[in-house]
């Protein structure tokens, strides 16, 4: 397992996933909802940034995030308020 930080590429509330990309890397890696810790409304944007712990998936080349905790907003919604 590794533990980093990343920023959020996509997420579908709807469909309950998306991508984040860690700091160090240039791999896209899964997020599912279910693993997203929040206290409150679930509302991943563009651009934020989270902390991931990371798991690889058996036989194949990429990860899955096991956990994703939010920081902070994007600069982008933190400059609109």
């Amino acid at each position: 397992m590794i533990c980093t930080r990343g920023y959020i590429t996509w997420f579908h509330l709807e469909n309950g996933f998306g991508f984040a990309k860690p700091d160090h890397g240039d791999i896209d890696v899964l997020i599912h909802i279910s693993i997203i810790e929040f206290d409150g409304e679930i509302n991943l944007e563009e651009g934020q940034r989270v902390y991931l712990e990371l798991e690889e998936v058996k036989d194949k080349p990429h990860w899955n995030a096991v956990k994703v905790l939010p920081l902070a907003k994007p600069f982008s919604v933190l400059e609109s308020v």
